[in-house]
């Protein structure tokens, strides 16, 4: 599940919906020792920044096709991610899970 450049991954959640089955967590690179939060679907890794802070996603959601994830960026900011666009909710935070209706 791990994309090639990957020492570490850690996963926090799962779903299954409609057959696909959604993970969340976060990969540390080989390349730069950075930790990104990602979910994987069915095995495919989606990473929700571009590598340049520590970061986790915690929960997902999938709702009408769009996939929710929560977690925190940037060192401890609460933050969620709808269809990979990053919205941030506290300057200092972390979510543990999210469920959209």
């Amino acid at each position: 599940m791990t994309s090639s450049d990957t020492c570490i991954a850690s996963t926090n959640s799962i779903i299954v919906q409609n057959g696909d089955v959604y993970i969340t967590g976060m990969e540390r690179s080989n390349l730069d020792g950075l930790y990104r939060p990602v979910y994987w679907k069915n095995g495919v890794t989606h990473f929700l920044n571009e590598g340049t802070e520590y970061a986790n996603a915690t929960g997902i959601s999938v709702v009408d096709g769009k996939v929710y994830v929560s977690g925190m960026t940037d060192y401890y900011r609460a933050a969620y991610w709808v269809d990979g666009k990053k919205q941030l909710i506290a300057d200092f935070g972390h979510t543990s899970g999210i469920y959209v209706r």
